[in-house]
């Protein structure tokens, strides 16, 4: 597992994507907190392996969070678990079982 704080993911998905060029084999899951992201754009940031699943402030700006699951997992999003406040996001999945 590799954990970013992007502090915008737009600005800095191409280092991302960069970081995991570096790293050998294929992570279980990438998180990523502060991914700055709009409803109308979090689609946009997808990698290659991976499905990504977030959590979306939408009364302000910044804040959010995401969870790239590597694609041989079969899950489920708990929403009943993800939250996010002013002082706290979390965002859980439930792993149902592994290709």
């Amino acid at each position: 597992m590799l954990h970013v704080n992007c502090r915008s993911i737009r600005k800095y998905f191409n280092l991302l994507t960069s970081l995991l060029e570096v790293i050998k084999g294929k992570l279980f899951f990438i998180a990523v907190t502060e991914i700055w992201l709009a409803a109308m754009n979090e689609h946009i940031y997808e990698i290659e392996g991976y499905n990504f699943v977030s959590i979306i402030r939408s009364d302000k700006r910044g804040g959010g969070v995401g969870l790239y699951v590597n694609n041989d997992f079969v899950f489920k999003l708990r929403n009943d678990l993800s939250f996010s406040t002013d002082v706290l996001e979390c965002i859980f999945v439930e792993i149902i079982q592994l290709h």
